[in-house]
């Protein structure tokens, strides 16, 4: 099939899940997320933590890659309007809790937890600056 150059509504991806399929992988099912490239939340896969480069530590890098406008967008989607600084913290935490179950729970991600937290909040500012919704410079 060929893409359709008149249509711009473009499906974020598809999720696939077996209903009736046993439990394989402890208490979860298995399932299969295929994500459309202009929605995408991080495009390479994790590089191991000694892989250094001139530039720095590659992992901390790509952790930090993970916090885009498209997961920050897709937490607000869940929790509420970026607007209203009463959802800031709730929208952190989603982007957290997803970007740990893209890495897992490990020494690494809690090493790096508070710059995360950091990077989200500069996201969220840029969004609104972007969209001129910005009126303070607190981030709490």
């Amino acid at each position: 099939l060929q893409a359709r150059k008149d249509y711009t509504n473009v499906a974020e991806g598809i999720v696939v899940r077996e209903m009736d399929m046993p439990q394989v992988c402890g208490s979860e099912r298995m399932m299969m997320k295929i994500k459309h490239p202009k929605f995408g939340e991080g495009v390479e896969p994790k590089p191991k933590p000694d892989h250094k480069s001139p530039e720095g530590n590659m992992l901390c890098a790509w952790v930090l890659s993970l916090v885009n406008e498209n997961r920050i967008m897709a937490a607000t989607s869940k929790i509420g309007s970026l607007k209203e600084k009463r959802n800031w913290n709730d929208i952190v935490s989603e982007v957290l809790r997803d970007i740990k179950t893209e890495w897992g729970d490990d020494d690494e991600f809690k090493k790096l937890k508070f710059m995360l937290e950091a990077k989200i909040h500069e996201g969220i500012n840029t969004i609104l600056a972007r969209k001129g919704l910005l009126t303070g410079t607190s981030k709490h």
